[in-house]
Formats: structure tokens, sequence, C-alpha cells
């Protein structure tokens, strides 16, 4: 089989048209790739990292003159351009994991910028763990103006996500008047460069427990009712969440993913084996890793559930995820998104994601039912 190299970035241009990133600038990126002569992956990694570098230093000048211009609207929106070119990178399994981390760092502070100029009112807020682990993490307040409901959703991601990244489910939240709490879960972002928290299963459940207790300490919380939100690998760690802590009164999950339920010649090698793998398991063992996940396996939970999936994901079958599904002894609303995939393909080394796809419609569907079920 002949594999271009657009075959080759499938997964993570597919990833880009789900969080965002314009599709103008994927396709011209991916156009100039496309054009070097590549011998090897160091020098597709340079010549993808040098096209978003420049396309975000170009983001970054608009941005700077918005700003000088006191157009804080527009300097909000031009840095969030530069943060996903930062973004695009950090998405690809860089040779390097020093230079993943300076990557990532660009990638928040440019994320940060953005959110002080477009005024959204967020603070950070960690999570102490035992033995001294801390999660880095973001909680979010609707902004002045929105009529505010006492709602916390905690939205989990899985191993190669971000607190940055899930924005894009935070956001239709806080605009009905949620507020959303985001932690870079053990493995994941600056819980893992800054703080050293990989993931393995003891952390994880440790971080479901201290999660809801330490918000529920929150000031500007009390009274709040707390639920469960993820998606993929994160959508997993929500239901096992809400099963663990009776404080989460709402679950919601898109595609979730339990890693023990794939196939195992379904995960392409580059999730369990090289650099970055290894330091975001803690150099644990690939089949022990998942092995050990099992416990994600475990208990329900009474909670209203809002559960979508789709009937094409090649990874986390329909039937697998309906059994999944029943770990809910409440209410559950199942939708399921027929479309069929189309940046996705249905080749063993891609997570085919029907309901990522759709993201940008189904992401405002859960905010509706998390406002009308706990609102």
């Amino acid at each position: 089989m002949d594999w271009s190299l657009r075959d080759l970035l499938n997964p993570v241009i597919t990833r880009l048209h789900i969080y965002g990133v314009n599709p103008i600038d994927i396709e011209y990126v991916v156009s100039n790739v496309e054009k070097v002569n590549h011998l090897n992956s160091r020098s597709l990694e340079n010549s993808w990292a040098g096209e978003w570098r420049k396309k975000a230093q170009y983001y970054i000048s608009l941005a700077e003159t918005a700003k000088d211009n006191e157009n804080k609207l527009t300097a909000g929106e031009l840095y969030m351009q530069a943060a996903l070119c930062y973004y695009a990178i950090f998405l690809i399994n860089m040779s390097s994991t020093e230079d993943k981390k300076k990557v990532y760092e660009e990638y928040c502070r440019l994320f940060k910028s953005s959110m002080k100029f477009r005024g959204v009112n967020v603070t950070d807020k960690n999570i102490v763990l035992s033995g001294g682990k801390v999660l880095r993490g973001h909680l979010y307040f609707p902004a002045t103006g929105v009529q505010g409901k006492k709602i916390c959703t905690v939205i989990y991601s899985g191993l190669g996500s971000c607190k940055e990244e899930m924005y894009t489910l935070a956001s239709p939240l806080l605009d009905r008047g949620a507020s959303v709490f985001i932690a870079d879960m053990p493995g994941n972002g600056e819980s893992l460069f800054s703080n050293g928290v990989t993931c393995n299963i003891n952390v994880l459940e440790d971080a479901f427990s201290a999660i809801p207790q330490q918000l529920s300490e929150v000031p500007e919380l009390g009274g709040y009712r707390f639920g469960a939100y993820g998606l993929c690998m994160g959508g997993g760690y929500a239901v096992r969440s809400a099963c663990k802590d009776p404080r989460y009164e709402f679950c919601a999950t898109l595609f979730a993913l339990l890693i023990t339920k794939v196939e195992a010649n379904s995960t392409p090698q580059w999730m369990k084996q090289g650099e970055w793998a290894k330091i975001q398991m803690g150099n644990i063992p690939a089949e022990q890793f998942i092995d050990d996940m099992r416990l994600l396996e475990n208990g329900t939970f009474k909670a209203p559930y809002f559960f979508i999936h789709g009937n094409h994901d090649n990874w986390m079958t329909l039937d697998s995820a309906r059994e999944f599904c029943k770990r809910s002894q409440g209410t559950v609303r199942q939708l399921i998104v027929e479309t069929e995939p189309v940046f996705s393909n249905q080749q063993i080394v891609t997570h085919t994601m029907p309901v990522g796809e759709q993201l940008h419609w189904v992401r405002h569907v859960v905010a509706d039912w998390v406002v009308s079920v706990a609102g």
C-alpha cells in the first residue's frame, strides 16, 4: 500500500479540524509540506513545524497591532489563531520530548493571552494529589452579563490531550451560564511537563476522588451541582468518576473509549512505544499500563447520562459502547451519530471518530442537555 503524506498526517489533520484550526491554514501548510522531498521523519517534522511557526508569527504580529490599537477582541481572536498553530505542532510525535515541551509552553502562553484579551473569566486551579503530586487546571466562570447557573461541569481529557484543547467543549457551557473545570490529567499538559505527573491507574484513581472533593471546597462553587463530561479516553475517565463519587449529578460522554476494549492489533505502535509514550506513562510497559486500566471498567452510577457514540467507530465498537452505556443506572439519553467518516478513514492506524467530526454541533447539544438536567 502506498502512503501519501496526507495519509500519514490524517489523524493529526482530522483533529485539527475538530478543534477549530482554520481549514485554509491546514490546507496551506499541508500543501507546502507536500512540496518537500522528505527523506526521513525528521525532515517531515521540521517542515511541518516550520510552516506552522511562520503562520503563528503572522498571527502574533497582527494580534500585537490590534493590542496596540486597543482592539482587545480582535487581539484575543488572533492570539487564539497563533495558539492553534502551536497546537498543530504539539499534536505530532516529535523526535525530541524537550522540543515538544517548548512547543506546548508556547501554545499555553498564547492561549492565556487569548483568554485575557477576550475577557474570559478563568483562574488557575490546582488539584493536590497524594504524595505531593499536583494537577494544573483552569476554572472557568461565565462572562460578566451571562446569567450564571449553579452548575460546574468537570471536563476530562485522555492521554495526548490538554486543558487548552478542551476549551472547545467548555465554551458552549460558559455561554449558557455553567461553570467549567478542566485539569491537565496525569500524563497531560502542565501536569506532566511542569509537575512531572505521569499517567497510571493509581494516580488516575486519586485524581477522580480529589477533583470533586477540592472543587466542592471552593467558596465560589458553594451549592453548585457537579457533573462529569469527557470525550474519547476522557469519556472513560468521566464515567469512572461518576461511579466513584455521587457528587457528580450528571454525566456526558462523546465517543467514550476504554483502551482495554480496543483490539490489540487496532492500536497503532506509536501510541504504545517511543519516547513520548514512555514519558506519558511513566516508563510503565504498555502491556502493563493497558492491563492496569481495566479498573476503569468497574462500577455503576445513578446520575442521568447523555451518551453519544458513532456506529462507525473502529476502536470502541458500537457493541462495546452499548455495554459501556449500561453502567448508568439512571436516565440515559442515547444518540448514535450515523454520519459516515469524512476526514478519518477506517485504517487501523487511525481512530475513526464520527462523533468527533460532528463536534461543531454536538458540543452545543450536550451543553443544552447539561443546563436542562442540572439547571
